[in-house]
C-alpha cells in the first residue's frame, strides 16, 4: 500500500526534470492579501526533490525586510511530527516500544489522578489519546527561551506534588480511549528520549534528525538561531499588523521548532520517501508506515484523523494527504503535507495567524499538472476551475470564471479519452472507473483538474 508512489512513477514515466512552469504568483499574492499575510515562503516537492520554491512579502514590516530562502518561521505544531519522528528512531533501534508503559522509562511515576490509571504509552502520546490535558498552555509562554528544563516541567505538571500540577491536567477518560489534542503531552513524548539517552531532547533531535536532513538553520531555542533571519510574527487587528515578540515554552518539543520552508521541505521529502533522505535511511519504512496509519477513525481533530504525530485528511483537492498544520496564533501559521499517491508535497510558512488551505490545494494541483505533463505545460496553471461532484458516478459539471473554449480528458497513461467544445456538463457514465485529468483551454491559458470516476 505504501509503495503506491512507485506505481504512479511507472505510470507517468517521470523524468528527473520537467519543462519548467511556475505557479500563478498573482494568485499567491491575492491569497496573501485576502488573509492579511505579511510574508510567505512556499515549496512544492515533486519526485524526490524541490521542484519550485517562492518567497513573497516581508519577514519584518517595520524595516521592510523581504522574505528570502533563509527566512526562519515558527513551525509551531508541525514540530510535533518532527518530535514523533525522533522517538520513532528510538523505536527503530529497539530502545522503546510504542505500546509499553511510559513509567518503564520515566524517572518519576505518572498516573492519571482522576481515574488512577497508569497505562499511558508512547503511541497514546503520539496520537493525542493519552488522557493528558492542558487547560491553559498559553500561560506558560514567555518572551525568550524557557527557563525550566523539559524534564522539570513535565514532572511538575503531571505529578500531584508538582508546582504546576492541576487536577484539570487529566481527563476522566481512560488512556487510549479518547482523542484530545495536547501540546504538553507532546512535550512529554520528547522527554522520553532524555532518560533513555542521557542527553537533552533538543541535542538528540539535532544530531539524529535535523543535521542529517540538512536542517542546519533550524532549532528549538532562540539562542541557537541566527536572529537576523527570524521573521517577526504578526496579528492583524483592526486594519493594522501588530507584531509579536519571540516566545519560548518549556514543552518545546510540541510547539517551538523554528525552521525555513526549504529545510522543512527536506523533512517532508523524507516522509514522502519512506524515511530516506539523500540516500540515507533516517527512519525505517515500518516507522513511516506506523506514523501514516489512522489509529482510529473516530479519533479526529478539525484537520483530520490522527496517525502518529500527523493527521490524515482528504479536503485538500480530493486527495489523501498526511501532515500537520502549525501555528494559527502568536503571529505564525504553517502547513506541511505530502500526498504519497501523487508523489508530491507542499510546505507553506507565514508570519501571520491565518491558515491557507486554498493555497495548499492550489499548489498540490499545480504539482499534479507538472507530473502529468500532458500538453502545453509551458503555460501557467489558472486556479479557478472547479469540477464537481468529485468523485463522480455518471456526470461531472464545470465552473470557471474563464470562458472555456475546448475540453480534453486524459487517462493516467496520457491517452486522450474525450475532446469536445466548451461544455459545462459532461457524461462520464461510460468511463472506466479510475483517475482522469480534465484539461480546459481558454484564451488566457490552460486549466487542469484531476477527477475520479467511481
Amino acid at each position: 500500500m505504501k509503495k503506491l508512489i512507485l506505481i504512479f512513477c511507472a505510470l507517468f514515466t517521470l523524468q528527473l526534470c520537467y519543462t519548467q512552469i511556475i505557479p500563478d504568483e498573482d494568485y499567491i499574492q491575492e491569497q496573501m492579501a485576502i488573509r492579511h499575510v505579511p510574508g510567505l515562503s512556499a515549496v512544492v516537492i515533486i519526485d524526490d526533490s524541490v521542484y519550485w520554491n517562492g518567497n513573497f512579502g516581508f519577514m519584518n514590516l517595520e524595516d521592510s525586510l523581504p522574505v528570502h530562502d533563509s527566512t526562519l518561521f515558527n513551525a509551531f505544531s508541525i514540530g510535533k511530527s518532527v518530535t514523533t519522528s525522533c522517538i520513532m528512531q528510538l523505536w527503530d533501534k529497539g530502545l522503546l516500544e510504542l505500546d509499553q508503559n511510559i513509567n518503564d522509562i520515566l524517572p518519576f511515576y505518572l498516573i492519571n489522578t482522576r481515574n488512577d490509571q497508569d497505562s499511558i504509552t508512547p503511541r497514546m502520546l503520539m496520537s493525542h489519546t493519552s488522557s493528558l490535558k492542558e487547560p491553559d498552555y498559553v500561560s506558560y509562554f514567555l518572551y525568550g527561551d524557557p527557563t525550566d528544563e523539559l524534564g522539570f516541567f513535565v514532572e511538575n505538571y503531571y505529578t500531584a506534588s508538582g508546582s504546576y500540577y492541576s487536577y484539570q491536567n487529566f481527563s476522566n477518560n481512560y488512556p487510549g480511549t479518547w482523542f484530545h489534542y495536547c501540546n504538553h503531552a507532546m512535550g512529554l513524548l520528547g522527554y522520553l528520549a532524555e532518560p533513555i539517552l542521557g542527553q537533552p531532547f533538543s541535542q538528540f533531535a539535532k544530531d539524529s534528525l535535523l543535521t542529517p536532513l540538512e536542517m542546519n538553520k533550524s532549532a528549538w531555542f532562540l539562542d541557537e538561531l541566527d536572529m537576523s533571519k527570524l521573521a517577526t510574527g504578526y496579528e492583524y487587528v483592526s486594519g493594522n499588523y501588530e507584531p509579536w515578540g519571540h516566545l519560548g515554552h518549556p514543552a518545546y518539543p510540541g510547539m517551538m521548532l523554528r525552521t525555513t520552508a526549504l529545510e522543512l521541505a527536506n523533512y517532508c521529502n523524507m516522509l514522502l520517501n519512506q524515511g530516506i533522505f539523500d540516500s540515507t535511511e533516517l527512519l525505517s519504512a515500518d516507522a513511516v508506515d506506523s506514523m501514516s496509519t489512522v489509529q482510529n477513525p473516530n479519533w479526529a481533530g478539525i484537520f483530520g484523523a490522527t496517525g502518529l504525530g500527523m493527521f490524515y485528511r482528504q479536503d485538500l483537492g480530493n486527495r489523501s494527504v498526511w501532515g500537520h498544520n502549525g501555528g494559527s496564533g502568536a503571529g505564525y501559521a504553517a502547513h506541511m503535507y505530502y500526498c504519497e499517491q501523487e508523489g508530491t508535497g507542499v510546505v507553506i510558512m507565514t508570519n501571520s495567524e491565518q491558515y491557507m488551505p486554498d493555497l495548499v490545494t492550489y499548489l498540490f494541483d499545480f504539482a499534479w499538472l507538472v507530473i502529468t505533463d500532458i500538453s502545453e505545460n509551458e503555460q501557467r496553471l489558472l486556479p479557478n476551475l472547479k469540477v464537481y461532484p468529485n468523485p463522480a458516478n455518471n456526470r461531472i459539471s464545470l465552473a470557471s470564471c474563464q470562458k472555456i473554449e475546448e475540453i480534453h480528458i486524459y487517462n493516467l497513461s496520457g491517452q486522450e479519452v474525450v475532446k469536445m467544445e466548451g461544455v459545462l456538463d459532461i457524461d462520464i457514465s461510460a468511463f472506466i472507473p479510475g483517475i482522469y485529468i480534465l484539461e480546459a483551454r481558454t484564451e488566457d491559458g490552460v486549466m487542469r483538474k484531476k477527477f475520479v470516476k467511481r
